[in-house]
């Protein structure tokens, strides 16, 4: 086929549409995996007449037909700018392709593993945060039905004598990492147990 015949108009449209793909590879606008397709096509003028891709408009041609198109399709530089941008998305795509293989280094390895500890770590402090909360919302919730009942809230003194919320938390010198609503709760029950002594004390029901 002669540059001087005119091309059909999808034959143009499909040559257009490969100018656009590879201008959106080269601009990095089209991803990783959506490369794949592209990488082999690219890699002689006769598999890039070859290829098609439906979802971009892109439809097998003869390599001539797909010259003859480029002129019409691509402008300015036709043909020639067509296969210079193939030559150039060939080049990149196999330079990307050498990066996932290289290993990592054994920082890069250290790294990696810290990174996957400390998000284990953070989802297994985030589980602890809840379950504190929803243990700390069930004793509030007992210490206000057991005013009405003196046995219930012996017991109560009891679980909390035996279950310090302290105890459920690994920080034992210092309460500073502990939320907010721990620490009141903590201090609450100190308060309780250091005044009740006092009570006692002052009724002469005290232990010296």
């Amino acid at each position: 086929m002669s540059k001087d015949h005119k091309p059909r108009k999808q034959h143009v449209e499909s040559a257009r549409a490969r100018w656009t793909l590879l201008l959106a590879i080269l601009n990095g606008k089209i991803k990783r995996n959506e490369q794949t397709s592209v990488e082999a096509a690219v890699q002689t003028q006769q598999a890039f007449a070859d290829f098609s891709l439906d979802e971009k408009g892109i439809g097998q041609l003869s390599l001539n037909s797909l010259k003859v198109s480029a002129e019409v399709a691509v402008v300015p530089g036709g043909w020639r700018q067509l296969n210079r941008l193939r030559e150039e998305c060939r080049t990149l795509l196999s330079e990307v392709d050498v990066k996932p293989n290289k290993p990592l280094s054994r920082a890069d390895k250290a790294e990696k593993k810290i990174n996957e500890l400390q998000l284990r770590r953070n989802e297994a402090d985030r589980g602890q945060a809840i379950t504190l909360r929803a243990y700390q919302d069930l004793l509030n919730a007992l210490r206000k039905l057991s005013s009405e009942s003196p046995a219930a809230y012996e017991n109560l003194r009891k679980h909390e004598a035996i279950y310090d919320i302290r105890a459920l938390y690994p920080v034992v010198d210092s309460f500073t990492t502990l939320p907010s609503a721990f620490k009141d709760l903590s201090g609450d029950t100190k308060q309780k147990t250091v005044s009740g002594k006092a009570k006692g004390k002052g009724d002469g029901k005290g232990v010296p």
